[in-house]
Order: C-alpha cells, then structure tokens, then sequence
C-alpha cells in the first residue's frame, strides 16, 4: 500500500490539528441535519433512523434463525452476509456514536 503521507507530515502537529477540526466541523455538520430533522413535522423524518435500525436488526435475527434451523436447506449467501455487515456498522455507528456526540455537544 503507498505511504500517502510524507514522515514531515506525520510528525506535524498542525496536521493532526486540521484533521481533528475537520472531524468536529463533520461531526457538528450531522448534528445539525439530524437536530433539523427531528425538529421538523414530519413524523417520517424523526423516525427513518430508528426504524432504519430495527428493519437491519430485524433482518439481522430473521436470517440468523432461518440460517440455524436445520429442516430448512437455507444458506445466505456470503455478498449478503457482507452487505448487512456493512450497512449495520454504518448505521449502529452512526446513530450511536453521533448521538452520543450530540449529546457532549448540548
């Protein structure tokens, strides 16, 4: 894998300053789209994520069960296994550790 930063950078402190703000300016960027969303009249709006959540999570023990159940010949696939990881960790890790950010920043 090519080294994309120089040891001159890697050593900066200012580097590691901008890239810090520029993770508080994203972080603070979703903050303020989730804390509009909530805040509008939309009921959908207010609840696409935590509904997001429990479909994933819902699919998520579906598949499980289905999976183990020995008199059923039903095998997942590996891309799917892969998809719902991947869509779970974004979400999880989105919900939660931003909501755990906006709530240090209010």
């Amino acid at each position: 894998m090519k080294n994309l930063l120089s040891d001159e950078q890697k050593n900066d402190p200012d580097y590691y300053k901008s890239m810090l703000e520029a993770e508080r300016i994203a972080q603070e960027a979703i903050t303020t789209r989730w804390v509009s969303d909530n805040e509008s009249g939309s009921k959908l709006t207010r609840m696409i994520r935590p509904m997001s959540l429990i479909t994933l999570l819902g699919l998520y023990l579906v598949l499980v069960i289905v999976d183990s159940t020995e008199s059923l010949n039903f095998d997942v696939k590996e891309d799917y296994i892969s998809l719902l990881e991947v869509l779970s960790l974004t979400a999880f890790g989105a919900y939660f550790a931003g909501r755990s950010y906006e709530k240090t920043k209010l």
